[in-house]
């Protein structure tokens, strides 16, 4: 019998990642400092975080937040702490972003800054000196 015959492939294989059944506690943190700890679970999306993060801090109901993981924004509401990567212990940048002006506001900013340009005159150049005969 060959040695390869006798090995057993099961002590081989690596052992099941803990994070596929387990739940991790992260933190989520502020650029200010201020620390929210969650616990989630791998299949949670970060959507969820973010509507469990709401639910446990009112204050930030209806602020746009964002958060960053690694270095890198998660726009994909719909991506998982598991895709993420993110394990036991990790932390995670919470943004709160600033609010937007309401359209009315951007609307009357821009209308406010045309009629300023069509009102204001330029002076108008110098005239050219007469051409020498």
């Amino acid at each position: 019998v060959s040695p390869a015959s006798t090995c057993s492939c099961t002590a081989l294989r690596a052992p099941a990642p803990t994070w596929a059944t387990t739940t991790m506690q992260v933190t989520l943190r502020t650029v200010k400092g201020m620390d929210y700890k969650l616990d989630v679970q791998p299949a949670d999306t970060v959507g969820g975080v973010l509507s469990r993060l709401e639910q446990q801090d009112s204050s930030l109901q209806g602020v746009k937040t964002q958060l960053v993981y690694v270095g890198r924004v998660l726009r994909n509401k719909a991506e998982t702490m598991e895709s993420l990567g993110v394990q036991d212990g990790d932390f995670i940048v919470l943004m709160i972003l600033p609010k937007e002006a309401s359209a009315d506001a951007r609307e009357g900013a821009a209308s406010g800054v045309a009629a300023a340009a069509a009102n204001r005159q330029e002076p108008l150049p110098p005239a050219a000196p007469p051409a020498a005969a």
